[in-house]
């Protein structure tokens, strides 16, 4: 039992009280289910490297992040991200090679070799090679320099050559096109004898046809000179070093030390297999008389020798899974007799024996696979009773047993998937065999044996139940075991713990304010042994946001030598918005158990950050809050308004996708409702607002899918409304509130039957019926005066129009307009003056368009625009004009016409283009009562913004954009278009306009992405009117398979070049790769989902009141480039309000004592009206105080500048009047005008 309690912890190692022990633990190194999964696990100096892949907002697009870890959360961090191109997806995550050189990782891919040091600055391409996207790989690391093998950027076949690198760009180069022709050429196996690479290249030589004509493989070698890179007239394989010789394979066993001369044949014999042992060359050979045996040699004919017919005769023993145990050779082999058992060898033909017959006859066991572990060979092997099984062995028949029958009876344990049977991944880690098994109950799951039947246990059920956790890569570095399980990266300390010192935490200070920055203080001590230092890891979370809302912690602290303790202290930071008071939780890694052992009484402690109430409150973004804690992604969706809270769905990684709310501060950022308690959640998707209550679909687990809930905005309050039918692929769309009632659109799939049906609810669940049962499509709910109208289809008559009066006996077919079973397909349904409009074919006509009372008799064409056929598109309402597009009879061109609900009012507005047919109109939107439209004429290269008021001459054109943007852009329309303050926003492709509907004030405001690319684009925009000020999310994706361009950006603007920036800089912490969406605006905050390295995907905010808020401080106020209200507290300070219209506001008499610096007349504001309110009992009441008596401007120190002056009691009392503010560069003739007051 003594060597099983090496692999083991103490049960309660912080009292040492036990001395029962448990096994140690496998822990997630990120927690939560979306940690990163890993690839390419790498050792460098003790610190694991690895790779996972991210996604960014677009579907066909994602990356690769390199990460670097020592087993901690806190200690796992994102690197660099290293590729961001599409094919990402499909190629993987993984380079195509890596390597560890002096503690530098290099890895190729996609044609660019990456160097890290472990630092952001560190990491980047090292050079970038021509090869577009074939993989290439490392050969060597000789002294420093890299050898690999890289695409030929001229050759139309895989055809690849010979590299070199010293890791910078002018070291890194082609140092031999190995073949120029037109061959498919790849280097397959290398070896470094006294720093010369050697190396065998294999060809497919093609004809003019391109069809196979053979192969060949050719043997080089190379001094790391292009001279010196030559070709051999030889062919190898199983290249083997034996004491500065390297033997190899080519029509027979050869040897070589480098040169010509001393290439050698040693015997013509067909060999393979080739191992150095104890120096001494072993390989599996034929001579044409013994079959396939072990061999030997000495380098020499005469010692090139058999070791044993192990079968005897011809018919060979089919050696195969040959390893070395302390001196010892083992493999599998046939002596004819047994079938393939357990052999071993010491060279001799006396020392070659079979260890065991493990299943006794002539059928054999096929060991399947095995390791040495601390001198014992463990290996997988069938006695034909258990199936395979773990077995060990000591080199005899009588130490050859089996460890345990994992999965008991005759299945076998080694993981089977799609009938193929899985790595077994055997590791030794500090002398205990970790390996992936299945016992039969809990699938695929990672196991660790001591040798003996009770020491070999199952380590954690990871995927509980009988599923498999699909561990792979299981990677060994200083005693921690790394592995990958259900997607995620996890970790096992296997080190033995130590007794001492046990490490505890306490509060010395539980208390924090950003007031003064007032710090809490953590204690960590430590017993036993203080002579040397000791490092302590250590885990943060809670409300606050490490580095946001106090000074970072890099989760790692040292307790010095003499020392039996050292104090953390946590400095809050100044917030840059009002909040309340916020947690952290540091808790003590518990997994360093060989450096430290963990009270388990006193693993963590707890502070209180208090808010500051005078915080400076600016207009920057901020993480209203980490719901999933880390850089994983809480997945937010669904945002919606209601009433002074944000609802949406999250995902904080315990509840799984539930719905939440926020009031914009952290503590206010809630779960709302768990309605499926658990990991799986309920995935809410928010539908529609109708007067008191909130609707949403979830899955409670229960009733599938389709489930409709409502929500008063209490969770007493929020309750499941009705059961839908359906299965989980069911789904609620096409939502609309009439008169107090939800109706809307249910696809239900029950297996047998899907389609579609209609249902309207009035929040209860007997109000919520179904009116139209499945049909195959239904489409286009409108609302017009009432009565619901929508499509139906069914295979009597087609697709057609339909109304309902929220009865099933109401939900009828209004006509049949394209009589029989063809349909008319009615779209683009709009409502002017409570008739309906829309487009329909009636078989004969074409598209034309229609309207409708909601009778047969009443819905009835206008008129036939195009007697031959009909194309009408783009229906728009503004001031009850009904606006189209159509063109009619022998035109091509689409025109722009109105329509007053007659035929005869049913015309042609403008004739805009007679000639072009290739000519489009895009109705836009209605702006200021007009309704602006764009015509784009590719032939001619022009897209043009104009607008009409419903006449002919009223229909002009406002701007030709590319006459002042002097390109024809990619971009083939205008987009997101907005309105703000009277002025409306649009884009052209990445340019930002704006218009206030004349030509000249038709402008560019800024070139967002001012540069030229290649490759094709995708640019997508949101925006938005927050408080004022336009802002936009800016996505830019390039395709480009050698310079790709991703970029996710937030930007504002004020409808100036200067005033329309980024609203955060992309060196700063919200970089090019920050992915705004969901823009939404509530309560003077914009909302808007981002992500970013540290944090994942979350909810972040802007406060745009702009309120710069000075406090009690001296420090200098400065405003921001838009308009701000500064409010300049107690304390002399200076005060700078920057562009934009500012207003500065005085809210007491104590507030003397400030200078404004830039205060312009006409545009800035001075506030006074809380100020006079505290003057005067009951409030002032007056319109212009300086009249009143209660403020006077008058020369200040010098000549262009005016001191404020106020007058405690106005002209009605004695006060007299005294210095309250200095305004610098402006008159006390110009200020003296109420205009620049609010009283």
């Amino acid at each position: 039992m003594a060597n099983t309690k090496r692999s083991k912890l103490l049960n309660n190692p912080a009292t040492l009280e036990s001395d029962e022990t448990v096994l140690a633990k496998p822990y997630q190194v990120i927690p939560g289910y979306d940690s990163p999964y890993a690839s390419g696990l790498t050792n460098i100096n003790g610190t694991l490297y690895f790779f996972s892949g991210f996604s960014i907002n677009n579907p066909d697009y994602g990356g690769v992040r390199l990460w670097k870890s020592d087993g901690t959360k806190a200690g796992t961090i994102p690197v660099k991200d290293v590729y961001n191109i599409s094919t990402v997806r499909d190629e993987g995550t993984e380079p195509d090679a890596w390597t560890n050189v002096n503690g530098i990782f290099y890895f190729l891919k996609f044609s660019t070799l990456w160097r890290s040091d472990g630092t952001p600055e560190g990491t980047g391409a090292a050079v970038t090679f021509p090869g577009g996207w074939r993989y290439a790989r490392f050969l060597a690391n000789i002294n420093g320099t890299l050898y690999f093998a890289a695409p030929n950027p001229d050759s139309e076949k895989d055809n690849y050559d010979l590299w070199k690198s010293d890791g910078t760009q002018e070291g890194t180069f082609r140092l031999k096109e190995l073949y120029p022709d037109n061959s498919f050429v790849r280097i397959d196996s290398s070896i470094n004898i006294n720093d010369t690479l050697y190396f065998t290249v294999s060809r497919t030589f093609y004809n003019e046809e391109g069809n196979d004509e053979g192969r060949q493989t050719s043997f080089w070698k190379t001094d790391g000179t292009t001279a010196g890179t030559v070709e051999s007239d030889i062919y190898p394989s199983n290249l083997t070093a034996v004491n500065n010789i390297f033997y190899f394979t080519s029509g027979g066993l050869w040897k070589s030390d480098g040169t010509e001369a001393g290439t050698v044949k040693v015997k013509d014999i067909n060999a393979g297999s080739l191992r150095n042992f104890n120096d001494t060359l072993y390989f599996v050979g034929d001579d044409g008389i013994y079959g396939g045996e072990l061999w030997t040699s000495d380098g020499t004919a005469e010692g090139t020798v058999l070791v044993k017919d192990i079968n005897p005769g011809s018919s060979g023993s089919s050696i195969s899974f040959i390893t070395e145990v302390n001196g010892t050779l083992y493999f599998r082999a046939d002596n004819g007799t047994s079938g393939l058992e357990l052999w071993k060898s010491d060279g001799t033909a006396e020392g070659t024996v079979l260890v065991k017959d493990i299943n006794p006859g002539s059928s054999g066991t096929s060991v399947y696979d095995y390791i040495e572990v601390n001198g014992t060979l463990y290996l997988f092997a069938d006695d034909g009773i258990r199936g395979f099984e773990l077995w060990k062995s000591n080199g005899t028949a009588e130490g050859t047993v089996l460890v345990k029958d994992i999965n008991p009876g005759s299945g076998s344990s080694i993981v089977s998937y799609d009938n193929s049977w899985q790595d077994l991944l055997l590791t030794s880690v500090n002398n205990t065999l970790y390996f992936f098994a299945n016992d039969g109950t809990h699938g695929g799951e990672l196991w660790q044996s001591d040798g003996t039947a009770e020491g070999t246990v199952l380590v954690e059920d990871i995927n509980p139940g009988a599923g498999s956790s699909d561990i792979f890569e299981l990677t060994n570095i200083d005693g921690t075991l790394y592995f990958n399980a259900n997607g995620r990266l996890w970790a096992l300390n296997a080190n033995p713990p130590v007794a001492s010192p046990v490490v505890s935490i306490s509060a010395i200070d539980a208390n924090a304010a950003e007031a003064g920055n007032e710090p809490a203080v953590f204690r960590i001590s430590r017993t036993g042994d203080t002579s040397t230092a000791l490092t302590v890891k250590y885990d943060v979370d809670g409300t606050a946001t490490n580095g946001q809302d106090y000074d970072q912690l890099n989760g790692t602290i040292a307790i010095a030598a003499g020392q039996s303790f050292v104090d953390l202290s946590i400095t809050p930071l100044a917030d840059t918005f009002p909040e309340e008071s916020e947690t952290l939780t540091v808790t003590l890694f518990d997994k360093y158990y060989q450096y430290y052992l963990v009270d388990s009484s006193s693993n963590a402690a707890s502070a209180t950050i208090a808010d500051d109430p005078s915080t400076v409150v600016l207009t920057e973004p901020y993480l209203v809050k980490d719901i999933f804690p880390g850089p994983s992604d809480s997945n937010i969706l669904s945002l919606a308004k209601f009433g002074d809270f944000l609802y949406f769905a999250a995902d904080d990684g315990i509840n799984g996708s539930e719905l939440w709310k926020s009031d914009g501060t952290a503590a206010g950022t809630v779960l709302f409702q768990d309605i499926v308690p658990g990991l799986s959640g309920s995935n809410p998707v928010i539908q529609l607002n109708i007067d008191s209550v909130f609707y949403f679909t979830a899955d409670d687990g229960i009733y599938g899918r389709n489930d409709l809930w409502k929500s008063d905005g209490t969770q007493d309050g929020t309750v499941l409304v009705k059961d839908l039918p359906g299965s989980d692929s069911s789904y609620i769309d096409n939502r609309i509130n009439v008169s107090g009632n939800l109706y809307f659109f249910a696809y239900e799939n029950s297996g047998s039957s899907s389609g579609y049906s209609l249902w309207k609810s009035n929040g209860t669940t007997a109000g919520t019926v179904k009116l139209k049962t499945n049909t195959y499509s239904l489409s286009d709910l409108i609302n017009v005066n009432d009565t619901v109208y929508f499509t139906s289809f069914d295979n009597t008559y087609g697709l057609e129009l339909w109304k309902s009066d929220g009865t099933s006996a109401g939900t009828v077919r209004v006509k049949d307009i394209n009589s029989g079973s063809g349909s008319s397909d009615p779209t683009d349904f709009l409502s002017i003056n409570n008739t309906l409009y829309f487009l329909a074919n009636d078989g004969i006509r074409g598209v034309e368009l229609w309207k409708s009372n909601g009778t047969s008799a009443g819905t009835v064409r206008l008129t036939d625009i195009n007697p031959s056929f009909g194309s009408i598109s783009d229906l728009r309402n503004v001031n009850d004009i009904l606006y189209f597009t159509a063109n009619a009879q022998n035109n091509y061109a689409k025109q722009l016409w109105r329509s007053d609900g007659t035929a005869t009012g049913t015309v042609l507005l403008k004739d805009i283009s007679e000639t072009s047919d290739s000519l489009s109109i895009n109705l836009l939107t209605n702006y200021k009562g007009s309704l602006y439209f764009t015509i784009n004429q590719p032939t001619s290269q022009s897209l043009e913004l104009w607008k009409s008021d419903g006449t002919q001459s009223g229909t002009v054109l406002v701007q030709d954009i590319n006459s002042v943007n002097s390109i024809y852009y990619y971009a083939t329309d205008l987009s997101n278009l907005t309105e703000v303050d009277g002025i409306l926003y649009f884009f052209y492709g990445d340019t930002l306009w704006k218009s206030d509907g004349t030509q000249n004030g038709t402008v560019l405001v800024k070139d967002v992405f001012a540069g030229d690319f290649d490759g094709s684009t995708n640019i997508s925009t949101q925006s938005i009117d927050a408080n004022g000020t336009l802002y936009f999310s800016f996505s830019l994706s390039v395709y480009d398979p050698y310079n790709p361009i991703n970029i996710y950006e937030l930007w504002k603007s004020d409808g100036t070049t200067e005033g329309t920036v980024l609203v955060k800089d992309r060196d700063t912490a919200i970089a090019a790769d920050f992915n705004p969406n969901s823009l939404i605006y509530l309560n003077d905050t914009l909302y808007f989902t981002a992500e970013d390295d540290i944090y994942g995907q979350e909810l972040w905010a802007i406060k745009t009141d702009n309120v710069i808020n000075g406090g009690n401080s001296r420090d200098p106020l400065t405003g921001t480039a838009g308009g701000d209200r500064i409010i300049g507290g107690t304390g002399k300070k200076t005060i700078t309000g920057g562009a934009g219209n500012d207003e500065f506001i005085y809210t007491s008499i104590r507030e003397v004592g400030q200078r404004i610096t830039d205060f312009t007349v006409g545009s800035d504001k001075i506030v006074l009206t809380q100020l006079l309110d505290s003057l005067v009992s009951g409030g002032y009441n007056g319109s212009n105080a300086i009249a009143d008596g209660y403020v006077r401007l008058v020369q200040g120190s010098a000549a262009n500048s005016t001191i404020l002056q106020i007058d405690r009691d106005g002209a009605v009392g004695n006060a007299v009047f005294r210095n309250f503010i200095e305004l610098d560069n402006v008159t006390s003739q110009a200020m003296n005008n109420p205009s620049n007051f609010v009283f």
